[in-house]
């Protein structure tokens, strides 16, 4: 069976297997050719009876590349399809963060960019996110601690945006 999938099934299963030993699992961004490219790793991966890999795309790379959340799912499982993979397919936004530029601009509004982006890229069949809240760590104050309030608020305010996005939608874990 073919699905969109959440890796985190695979390394918790993983791990237990190897008695609790660290698993390291490749991540490939596809910007361009990205059917193509993404037949090809599958094709390699059978052929050689590869273990799990994951297919991401940054924020910045869906803008650049015109690969939105939900054609950049549909291309990587069109490309299973024909090379007739059997199993789950890892699909991640990586980096999803915030610009410093705009949220000092308008927080909110770049927070709710951000919100808007999780939930899209969850609806479309992401279900690993990498939530990338460095871009607003603030070097001027005294302590790590107050570097880092406001990454850390962030990161847990996207979590929350994660599982409640995914419980309204009825979007389970995979």
């Amino acid at each position: 069976m073919l699905i969109s999938s959440s890796i985190n099934g695979f390394y918790s299963g993983a791990r237990q297997r190897r008695g609790g030993a660290d698993i390291y699992v490749p991540a490939i961004n596809l910007r361009t050719l990205t059917y193509d490219l993404a037949k090809a790793i599958f094709r390699v991966a059978k052929r050689n009876s590869a273990g799990a890999f994951i297919f991401e795309i940054a924020k910045s790379e869906m803008g650049y590349t015109g690969q939105p959340a939900a054609e950049y799912v549909a291309v990587i499982l069109a490309a299973a399809l024909k090379e007739l993979w059997q199993g789950p397919v890892f699909v991640q936004g990586d980096h999803f963060q915030i610009s410093a530029k705009n949220f000092k601009a308008d927080a909110e509004k770049e927070l709710d960019g951000i919100k808007a982006l999780i939930v899209n890229a969850l609806e479309a069949g992401f279900y690993n996110i990498d939530i990338d809240s460095s871009t607003i760590v603030d070097l001027s104050k005294p302590t790590i601690k107050k570097q880092q309030e406001l990454t850390t608020r962030y990161a847990r305010n996207s979590n929350f945006i994660l599982r409640t996005a995914a419980r309204d939608r009825s979007i389970r874990r995979r």
